[in-house]
């Protein structure tokens, strides 16, 4: 299982409007969690759903506020997209 980075400065928040659980999800029911590893954020929010599924799962920048990936119905109907 992936864990988030310990330490205390984020540099990536996965985020939904729903609770988000998978099994690479380190806070089973949580909306948020952050990590340090823009990679690391990615994979774990493309590899998780929300409940009920189907909505949408932001990957942010904290710094800029910037949504650098995203998932889900309300990302672009039909596709996933990412902001790269």
């Amino acid at each position: 299982m992936l864990s988030a980075d310990s330490s205390k400065t984020k540099r990536f928040r996965v985020e939904s409007d729903r609770p988000i659980c998978g099994r690479t999800w380190p806070a089973a029911g949580a909306r948020q969690c952050s990590f340090n590893d823009r990679g690391l954020a990615v994979a774990v929010a493309a590899k998780s759903i929300t409940s009920p599924e189907g909505n949408e799962i932001r990957v942010v920048h904290v710094a800029s506020g910037k949504v650098i990936f995203r998932k889900g119905d309300a990302a672009h109907p039909g596709s996933s997209a990412t902001g790269r």
